[in-house]
């Protein structure tokens, strides 16, 4: 399982390097708010239709491995440009198709972990456990952020600094695409089907399932909203942009902790016990960032990010392939990305950045509303748990 681990660390160093100066480069760039907040939300835009291109792709011709590859030169080709542009329509076109290429690489990863995992079961040995794979992904996001401290701190280099690193992980990504496993199937079953939206469909329209998308698309909205404008905020309280990239390793190492014990967790409260926790987690933090403007406050909400990353990273992908058959395992992860990390990031993204106007305050009271709201509902009104003989 190396393999796998070493794409998942290099897979989310990528963002790791890049995602917390990403504002603070536009702002350095002489974009508004309002501009920033359109930018990003293009993310969303590439989500609505990358993850499930790539992932319907995936299943269909059993390319995960390849379509990896392809993720790490698209986005980290378009990052590199990126980093060159002086306006905002360059700026727009730039980060729109590094999104497009690279939204798709977390589903796809899960999709192959999830294959690995299954074929394991049919041969008699243990099933992987996902969150054993996905801590890498923590430890990948935590490192650059260490090295591009000293980069900015040491040298005269500015915020684009970021963008010229993560390209370079990600020429280091599609140099050991190799390692990755290929995805294959019995002879009997080597052939291409038509796309399997239907069965997909078929699974979306669950009312269990329908109540945990639409949680969990609020809270990728208020998640959303936070990314956007938590650097020029910490920003605006004091802090100096070269410590951006190890403020967010506070909340990481958090995470990392919470990653290490999230089986025994998911044992001991179960999944619907745990998304409440994050949505907590997530009610209280931009609470906290909205009412008290004070810099030890907003640096110390980062201690709460641990139930966050396993409320919206870790169990959505394990939940909805346990739910899942072999032939639409990747597309029902794409369609979730499209709808919680696109449609979901496309309003709060945007929407922030009209809001952000009047003061960054605002922006967390949205979030705040929106993660509240999501809590209640789901304890509400879902009640389902993850088979775990499957996932």
């Amino acid at each position: 399982m190396a393999p796998l681990k070493l794409h998942y660390a290099l897979a989310y160093a990528v963002l790791g390097s890049y995602l917390p100066y990403l504002p603070v480069f536009l702002q350095d760039q002489g974009f508004d708010t309002v501009e920033i907040g359109w930018i990003i939300s293009l993310q969303g835009f590439a989500v609505v239709i990358s993850p499930t291109l790539f992932t319907s792709l995936a299943d269909r011709y059993q390319a995960n491995r390849l379509l990896i590859g392809v993720c790490y030169c698209i986005g980290g080709a378009a990052l590199w440009a990126l980093a060159g542009s002086e306006n905002f329509v360059m700026a727009a076109i730039f980060f729109s198709i590094h999104a497009f290429g690279y939204t798709a690489m977390i589903p796809l990863l899960d999709g192959l972990t999830f294959y690995q995992s299954r074929q394991r079961i049919l041969q008699k040995q243990e099933p992987i456990e996902y969150a054993s794979i996905r801590i890498w992904g923590t430890i990948g996001f935590m490192i650059p952020a260490v090295g591009m401290f000293f980069l900015l701190y040491f040298t005269s280099l500015k915020s684009e600094a970021a963008l010229y690193f993560s390209f370079l992980i990600a020429f280091l990504g599609w140099m050991f695409l190799l390692l990755l496993p290929k995805t294959d199937l019995p002879k009997s079953e080597r052939h291409h089907p038509p796309y399997q939206f239907k069965k997909v469909f078929e699974v979306l329209r669950l009312s269990q399932i329908r109540t945990f998308i639409f949680c969990l698309f609020l809270y990728s909205m208020a998640i959303g909203s936070f990314y956007t404008f938590y650097s020029p905020y910490i920003i605006e309280l004091g802090i100096d942009a070269q410590w951006l990239g190890m403020i967010s390793n506070i909340g990481v190492a958090v995470e990392l902790v919470w990653m290490a014990f999230a089986q025994t967790l998911l044992l001991k409260l179960g999944m619907k016990r745990i998304i409440l926790l994050g949505g907590i987690a997530l009610a209280l933090r931009f609470g906290l960032l909205a009412t008290v403007p004070n810099l030890w406050i907003a640096l110390g909400t980062q201690l709460l990010h641990g139930p966050i990353v396993l409320c919206l990273y870790l169990i959505p992908p394990m939940y909805l392939n346990s739910r899942a058959s072999e032939r639409i395992r990747s597309t029902v992860q794409g369609c979730y990305w499209m709808l919680c990390a696109g449609v979901a990031r496309i309003v709060g993204s945007s929407l922030s950045g009209y809001v952000a106007v009047y003061h960054f305050r605002y922006v967390f009271l949205l979030a705040a509303i929106c993660s509240l709201i999501g809590t209640v509902y789901f304890l509400l009104f879902f009640h389902d748990e993850i088979k775990e003989k499957e996932s």
